[in-house]
């Protein structure tokens, strides 16, 4: 195996992290809430305010759920996202930092 294996392979289960942090939390929060606080918090700031890890806790956390259970368990309940189309339930165009949220909002 090669050094680019190992990346392919290690890269598939970081997908996952993704429905891991939808699980603790909610797709919103994942999509939405999250990707709002990057330009005030950064990513890890931003995942620490909403999920309340810290990029360590994060880590831990993430991979005791990879290792527990068993690989043919049917995934838990939150893990998937909501059915019907995500423009249902999330407006990306209307992702504003709430640092901005004073501008984008000006009191005349």
């Amino acid at each position: 195996m090669t050094s680019d294996d190992n990346l392919s392979i290690t890269c598939e289960g970081a997908m996952l992290a993704t429905a891991f942090m939808a699980y603790k939390s909610s797709y919103k929060t994942v999509w939405i809430d999250i990707p709002q606080d990057y330009y005030d918090l950064g990513f890890w700031g931003a995942v620490e305010k909403h999920i309340g890890f810290t990029e360590q806790e994060f880590f831990d956390e993430y991979n005791a759920f990879m290792r527990s259970g068993d690989p043919s368990d049917e995934p838990p309940a939150g893990w998937s996202p909501p059915e019907g189309p995500i423009s249902a339930y999330a407006d990306f165009l209307r992702i504003v930092p709430e640092s901005d949220l004073v501008d984008a909002n000006p009191h005349y």
